[in-house]
């Protein structure tokens, strides 16, 4: 199990099925199997990149990086097959529009990895002013992978739907939610390694209150969408989980975590597709 979940399978996982419910939340999408594959192989990639670079910076001794430092071949096979094919399939099956989204979000990625991996050699104030910024491009980017990639396929027709941008939207503040979780996990190593989050620059108490007002604006949301019944349900409950983990807060462990704050958001994929 281990495994499955620090070699980020189980996340990759969770990218094709969200990509997957793109084409019944947004009905017009016509798209090839390999943007959807291209969700999972993506994810794999980058995490374990990522994996790779915060397990060679010094002080980080967290559940995750220990086992990685014991097992960096797994996560070096990962992240091989999921740079291979990824390229794959950007060079042969993805259009302009899709690698101009890709670029961009790549771009947002790599600012957030240049910090982690520099930190150490000299200060960088981007993320201590901002540190919402590092939940928003972590959210950004889980919005370009698994939706704005497979709608822009033939172009940005979307971009005058209001109904495609409301939920966009939703999906958006939804990542960014799961995000403030990781950080009352992190809260320690992230003082340890004067990394700004949220919580560590505003307190757990305010960190909590944005989540809350988030979460209502989720909540107020859901009637204005023009999709089924099943999807406004199980976004309300995805939210009310979502609300029971930040109240609970820092009491799951590393493994726990990453299979029940990540698993919170394949509710919907998986019900969408069973109906």
């Amino acid at each position: 199990m281990k495994t499955f979940v620090y070699t980020h399978i189980w996340l990759s996982c969770i990218a094709v099925f969200l990509t997957l419910e793109c084409k019944q939340l947004f009905p017009d999408i016509h798209q090839s199997f390999y943007i959807f594959l291209f969700a999972g192989t993506s994810t794999l990639f980058a995490y374990n990149a990522h994996t790779l670079a915060v397990i060679h910076i010094k002080g980080v001794k967290n559940e995750l990086g220990v086992w990685s430092i014991r097992h960096k071949w797994d996560i070096r096979i990962a992240c091989i097959i999921g740079l291979v094919i990824s390229l794959y399939i950007i060079y042969f099956q993805m259009s302009g529009n899709q690698v101009f989204i890709l670029i961009g979000s790549a771009l947002c990625w790599l600012l957030y990895e240049g910090y982690l991996i520099t930190f150490s050699k000299r200060k960088q104030r981007l993320l201590k002013v901002f540190p919402f910024m590092k939940n928003g491009i972590l959210a950004f980017v889980w919005l370009a992978i698994t939706s704005l990639l497979p709608i822009s396929a033939n172009g940005f027709a979307w971009t005058t739907n209001s109904d495609y941008i409301l939920l966009l939207i939703v999906r958006f503040f939804t990542f960014f939610l799961v995000t403030i979780l990781f950080d009352y996990r992190d809260i320690s190593s992230d003082r340890m390694l004067d990394v700004k989050t949220m919580p560590a620059k505003f307190g757990i108490n305010t960190t909590a209150y944005i989540a809350y007002v988030i979460a209502l604006f989720l909540l107020v949301s859901l009637p204005f969408l023009q999709v089924g019944t099943y999807f406004v349900i199980i976004k309300i409950i995805q939210i009310s989980l979502l609300f029971f983990f930040l109240r609970t807060r820092n009491t799951t462990s590393f493994q726990a975590s990453m299979l029940l704050w990540d698993g919170i958001l394949i509710l919907s994929p998986l019900t969408s597709l069973c109906i």
